[in-house]
């Protein structure tokens, strides 16, 4: 028996056992990636009418997660509730509130994670990012369209949900300002997609003409980025790429000279597209260093926000002093932070974590974090077939893990499925495996007598 059984191509034949998942699932998860943290009312009860129809639907044997992620999900969940009874005894402002974020959406995302246990449940899903992500880049074109004149009257709400904004800078500073909630949404799709294409005839994933349709999503995401002017997006990106070796190399991904040229051609495609959108935009090159690199000006009391920062980050060193180990619970907030809405919210999320969680906190949500990115490139050594599957999500995953360190990504449901897509393909990969090794244990034994018999 093969070792490529258990994770055979996306075939018909698979993708008709999945059908029911694409009207339901699939289209949700659409509008999770363009619309994020907007209608919220709307997409709350469409969620609650699909996580009934999924339980009511819900038949014995359907549900699996492999033990391991269960147990590393058990730690984080034991640790979450301690921390928020902790912050309620210590009358934190956020204790309650924070209580969705690190219990029952991750309890939700991980029911459904069972839920798609099987490679052809969760092949939609992933093919689903680039198309999202194109929808993504045309709500943005369509609000530049509307901000130079050309009214679309009944894009407006969904613009005002977006928290839609574009200022040009060109003639003065040689930049643009174009922000939309849903441009976050390329942080894991750019790198996501850009891994699987440098995988190439390794991955079905992409096949026919969706590659076609991620090459086009990236060519345009590149111009929709110059336009954001995202300093922490381009830093999550410079950082994918050494990200992305160093797992092809401990995964003992084979040809990895021709990723590295495939990863060249793919940067050479950005470079021309950053051409192209300089001619036709007018962006100084030398401009957009000088912004990136003023984001890191923490002493300049004029740059707003990186000083911001700065003031953050000694408010909540100095609040993690006062309980290095256990910190001050979930939900409180430093006295640099009070007398605001959500004070407990912070930028500098990691530092937030430390202040509220402690050294024991943190290092349980971070080693729980490094055992996934570890267990899935050991799968991807052992099992060289589930790279297509998990490489891709590990690299969109460290891309939004870094964007997150200065923007609070992952306190919000909207962000969350970043961290538990990795997780559903890595338990589709893992119980894949424990039933073939179950096939193959059952072969030998019942060869057993036969071989006794005729020694």
């Amino acid at each position: 028996m093969s070792n490529q059984t258990h994770l055979a191509p996306y075939t018909k034949a698979l993708r008709a056992r999945a059908h029911s998942l694409y009207p339901i699932g699939v289209a949700f998860f659409f509008l999770m990636l363009l619309t994020p943290a907007s209608f919220q009312g709307m997409r709350g009860a469409a969620l609650l009418v699909i996580t009934v129809y999924c339980v009511v639907r819900l038949r014995r044997g359907e549900w699996r997660v492999h033990q391991g992620i269960l147990s590393v999900a058990a730690l984080c969940l034991a640790a979450s509730i301690f921390f928020i009874v902790y912050g309620v005894l210590n009358e934190t402002p956020g204790a309650i509130a924070v209580t969705t974020v690190y219990f029952l959406w991750p309890c939700l995302y991980l029911f459904f994670c069972g839920l798609v246990s099987r490679r052809e449940k969760l092949i939609p899903f992933l093919r689903v990012i680039p198309i999202a992500g194109l929808a993504v880049i045309a709500s943005n074109a369509l609000f530049i369209l509307d901000s130079s004149g050309f009214s679309f009257v009944f894009l407006q709400p969904f613009f005002e949900a977006q928290l839609a904004s574009f200022a040009d800078y060109s003639d003065e500073l040689g930049f643009y300002r174009l922000s939309l909630i849903n441009i976050t949404t390329l942080i894991f799709a750019v790198p996501f997609t850009v891994t699987s294409l440098a995988i190439g005839r390794t991955s079905d994933v992409f096949s026919g003409y969706r590659k076609w349709v991620a090459i086009v999503f990236i060519f345009c995401s590149i111009f929709l980025l110059l336009l954001a002017g995202r300093r922490g997006i381009w830093l999550a990106f410079a950082t994918c790429i050494p990200i992305f070796f160093t797992l092809a190399w401990y995964a003992r991904v084979s040809q990895l000279r021709m990723l590295a040229f495939k990863l060249s051609i793919i940067l050479l495609l950005a470079a021309f597209s950053y051409a192209i959108a300089s001619w036709f935009f007018d962006l100084h090159a030398s401009a957009m260093v000088d912004d990136f690199l003023a984001g890191f000006g923490f002493d300049d009391s004029k740059n707003i926000s990186a000083y911001r920062r700065a003031e953050q980050f000694a408010a909540l060193v100095a609040g993690w002093k006062e309980n290095l180990l256990l910190g001050a619970g979930h939900g409180a907030a430093a006295v640099d932070n009070l007398g605001i809405a959500q004070s407990w919210s912070y930028e500098l999320s990691y530092m937030a974590l430390l202040f509220q969680t402690g050294l024991v906190g943190t290092l349980i949500y971070s080693a729980s974090v490094l055992w996934l990115f570890h267990k899935s490139a050991t799968m991807m050594r052992n099992r060289p077939e589930s790279v297509q599957l998990l490489l891709p999500s590990l690299v969109g995953l460290a891309s939004l893990l870094v964007a997150n360190a200065t923007n609070p990504y992952l306190l919000k449901f909207d962000y969350l499925w970043t961290l538990f897509l990795p997780v559903a393909l890595l338990n589709c990969v893992l119980l894949a495996r424990s039933t073939f090794d179950g096939r193959t244990k059952q072969l030998k034994k019942r060869s057993l007598p036969t071989i006794l018999y005729r020694s």
